[in-house]
């Protein structure tokens, strides 16, 4: 047997907040982008420990990598969520 999930009748975040705001394709393609700047970050900072033995500093090519992808991510989602909320309200 195969089970099927509605997941329109399970949607708490949508529940008692009037539905939800549809994403963009630009959206979209800003968060794959920005989610993939910071994952690679984090994985060349990873790479950097794992094989350069004398690494013990903060300030390196890889740490910048992965910060500055942290600091494009936050204010990208704190920016949508507040022009989506400016929008819900009545």
């Amino acid at each position: 047997m195969q089970a099927v999930l509605d997941t329109a009748s399970t949607d708490s975040f949508s529940e008692g907040r009037g539905g939800s705001v549809a994403a963009t394709t630009q959206f979209e393609w800003t968060v794959v982008v920005l989610c993939t700047w910071l994952m690679s970050g984090a994985y060349l900072d990873a790479w950097a420990h794992r094989h350069l033995a004398r690494l013990e500093t903060f300030f390196t090519p890889w740490h910048a990598v992965l910060y500055s992808g942290m600091f494009a991510v936050w204010p990208s989602s704190r920016s949508t969520l507040f022009a989506t909320r400016r929008r819900e309200k009545p």
